[in-house]
């Protein structure tokens, strides 16, 4: 049978043979005796619900299943389209960025040629650069290598011609090298390119030099 505690007014179900004894309410602890004026006389409108401290959970699974519109996948489809775009722009403004300097400057080429270099000497050309120019190009030596040197003024190649300590770009020079890839800015100055084979005691080498100046 359902009765409701005096007490907190909350519905409890016990067992009718519990009638005339005492009985605790489970949710205020209070003690009342189980007669007439407790038992729950249900209204003939009324659905009884029993007191209970688990809330109820709702299953998502019997909500209303709505179709995705046709125009709401469209617009997804595009979006993620405009996406890609974007994407794929600025990483080819990105990748192309480092070229653009070179390409919006007119191109002054230096040297461009192939030649032999006897073992212990060298090779340099001798050119003056604006501020902000840019050098690019590349030295090959197929099969064996040489010291590329780039050096800024011209005490650092005094100073390597008598085998002094000097000083050079770290960023267009190599040693020991048989492939060089040349790209940096350059300051207002006059710069020694350098192909050093006198480390070399008894083999000749035969380097090809490619060198444009942009500004």
């Amino acid at each position: 049978m359902v009765i409701r505690c005096p007490k907190c007014r909350k519905l409890l179900e016990v067992s009718k043979q519990k009638l005339g004894e005492k009985e605790t309410c489970e949710h205020c602890n209070s003690v009342f005796v189980l007669d007439e004026s407790v038992i729950y006389k249900q209204p003939a409108d009324e659905t009884v619900s029993i007191a209970s401290d688990v809330k109820p959970v709702h299953d998502a699974r019997t909500g209303e299943m709505r179709p995705v519109s046709a125009r709401r996948v469209l617009l997804g489809v595009v979006v993620g389209i405009i996406v890609i775009c974007v994407i794929g722009f600025v990483a080819a403004v990105f990748l192309s960025s480092d070229r653009i300097g070179a390409s919006s400057k007119k191109a002054h080429p230096l040297v461009s040629r192939t030649f032999t270099l006897d073992a212990g000497a060298y090779w340099r050309v001798e050119f003056s650069s604006p501020d902000e120019a840019r050098l690019v190009g590349s030295v090959s030596v197929p099969e064996w290598d040489v010291n590329v040197w780039l050096l800024e003024g011209k005490n650092n190649f005094e100073a390597f011609k008598n085998g002094e300590r000097f000083h050079y770009r770290t960023d267009a020079s190599g040693e020991r090298v048989s492939n060089l890839d040349i790209d940096c800015t350059l300051g207002p100055t006059t710069y020694y390119f350098v192909v050093d084979n006198t480390h070399a005691l008894l083999m000749a080498k035969k380097p090809t030099v490619n060198l444009t100046l942009f500004y």
